[in-house]
């Protein structure tokens, strides 16, 4: 997930933290992403963080992230329940952080998404796509548009959940974090040149809208709170 802080350019970003395993690394890089959001938002907080401070940790999480990528002989570890979400996160911090697609590590992590053209989920699909987007959309064009069209035939069609994005394909329900990583995947590949479904971006757009609670949020699901 790209990150809005307004930090000077370096050759290494992104934060990190403790390896606990395959889903908790996963869980860090979400949650650190969610705090630097957090200090995007809040004053007080950025007025202690300089940039300085900020792409020092970020230097340090590009090699801790390098280093547990060797430390798994040269591949991503994976999440049995998301297959491809660890590995797609991962490299998408690492480009995010400033990486170019030409460093090794970066490499062949995208070899390893190159071979992911058949997982089921929209999770997976949406951050592979992601990356594809922002490492050499060029070069996977090709893959990059299976991917949407893949994310466009999984949007629920019909009913309350019109609009919005289950865990795999084939839902009659949804919820807003598959719906919203799927809307990113989709938004990245608009973004690179790739055509997207007009009736999907408004059927998403309807999606929300109606979802929205009075204090201006959304619930997970409509029966759920925040």
């Amino acid at each position: 997930m790209a990150s809005t802080c307004p930090l000077p350019p370096t050759k290494e970003r992104h934060p990190s933290r403790s390896l606990l395993g395959g889903w908790p690394l996963l869980a860090w890089i979400l949650l650190l992403c969610l705090i630097q959001q957090t200090l995007v938002l809040t004053p007080s907080a950025t007025a202690q963080i300089t940039a300085k401070k900020a792409n020092k940790a970020i230097d340090r999480g590009v090699t801790f992230l390098k280093n547990q990528y060797k430390i798994n002989n040269n591949r991503w570890p994976e999440y049995a329940a998301v297959p491809g979400g660890i590995p797609a996160l991962c490299t998408l911090a690492l480009l995010q952080s400033g990486l170019p697609p030409s460093d090794p590590t970066v490499q062949q992590s995208l070899e390893q998404l190159r071979a992911m053209d058949n997982v089921q989920m929209v999770y997976a699909r949406a951050l592979i796509t992601m990356a594809l987007c922002a490492a050499e959309p060029k070069r996977d064009r090709l893959q990059i548009q299976q991917h949407v069209q893949w994310l466009q035939q999984a949007q629920v069609k019909q009913g309350s959940h019109r609009g919005g994005w289950s865990y795999n394909s084939g839902q009659s329900t949804s919820d807003s974090s598959n719906s919203q990583f799927a809307l990113m995947g989709l938004h990245e590949a608009e973004q690179v040149g790739i055509e997207v479904d007009k009736a999907t971006f408004q059927m998403a757009l309807d999606y929300w809208l109606k979802r929205q609670d009075k204090a201006g949020g959304w619930p997970y699901q409509p029966s759920m709170g925040s």
